[in-house]
């Protein structure tokens, strides 16, 4: 008696069962030669069709050409009547020709003697929902990825204008430094030329101002060597305010070349530090670059994953 109550306690949980299975999972069976032997209703409401409708049916009529027409629909099938069972997300097409992603297993359908198989069913979920979700976050993180890896490229290509552009100030800076140095140099020796002049000139004074003296000792017959001495003098206090005039201005183009020079080493040292921040904003860039490049990889994976 009691034997027996067990057996109906089972019998009853295993109607439940296949009637929550049935009220919650789209469930389909197809014979060996791929045709529809049995349907729920959840199977035809997920692809748009009325069950009775599918009885017969080939299975090919809920794939896409270019899946029926591939090798992989020739292996799924060889697999499945070879005893394999199938699990995967899946891609299928609705009565109105609409993708409708699946969450599927199929599995085979044995005899009693479980030799050979018979049959093959399905049963499904629909994820297309989260699929269209899944797709819209993947497609945004690849476009965000796409945008970060452009933004990036562009800022390298403008990093790298800027390093020849300083690149090219700096030669010229350093050229500029050459060539004032040079002209400094001359400068210098200009003024140990106007020096020996104004040595000569003050000499030149001093034996004037001796043949002077000497032409007054000589009275009468030293006055025409008198003006000749004074003339000299003359001559001398002349070239030795030339000579000072251009010491003078010789010195206010030394002092400017050496602002210049000083001016140029500051730009030199300024374009130094602004190409060592360029090259930190470049390698931040290539990094931004690197990641962009990855996050888009990632996504294309997450898609595959999911």
């Amino acid at each position: 008696m009691m034997e027996n109550i067990n057996i109906e306690r089972n019998q009853l949980n295993d109607e439940l069962m296949v009637n929550a299975l049935e009220q919650n999972i789209a469930i389909i069976r197809f014979d060996k030669n791929k045709r529809v032997t049995y349907v729920n209703d959840n199977f035809a409401n997920v692809l748009g069709y009325h069950k009775e409708e599918l009885y017969g049916k080939e299975h090919k009529i809920f794939c896409f050409p270019e899946f029926v027409n591939s090798p992989e629909y020739e292996e799924l099938w060889e697999n499945l009547l070879n005893g394999v069972s199938f699990q995967d997300k899946i891609m299928r097409r609705s009565a109105s020709a609409e993708i409708v992603w699946l969450e599927a297993t199929y599995f085979p359908i044995f005899n009693e003697e479980k030799t050979e198989v018979v049959g093959v069913a399905k049963v499904a979920t629909d994820i297309t929902e989260r699929q269209t979700q899944i797709e819209k976050v993947t497609n945004d993180l690849i476009t965000m990825s796409s945008k970060l890896t452009e933004a990036s490229e562009e800022g390298i290509g403008k990093g790298q204008e800027l390093l020849a552009g300083n690149q090219e100030m700096i030669n010229l800076s350093k050229e500029s430094t050459v060539n004032l140095n040079r002209l400094q140099d001359k400068n210098n020796s200009i003024k140990s030329i106007v020096r020996t002049i104004q040595d000569i000139a003050s000499n030149t004074n001093l034996l004037a101002i001796n043949a002077s003296i000497e032409a007054a000792h000589a009275g009468e017959y030293g006055l025409g060597f008198g003006v000749i001495a004074q003339e000299v003098k003359n001559l001398s206090q002349k070239v030795h305010e030339s000579a000072y005039i251009i010491g003078e201005d010789i010195s206010a183009v030394t002092d400017n070349i050496d602002v210049v020079v000083k001016g140029n080493n500051v730009l030199q040292n300024q374009i130094l530090v602004s190409e060592e921040e360029i090259n930190g904003t470049i390698n931040e860039f290539n990094r931004i670059s690197t990641e962009s490049n990855y996050l888009q990889k990632q996504a294309t994976k997450l898609e595959t994953i999911i």
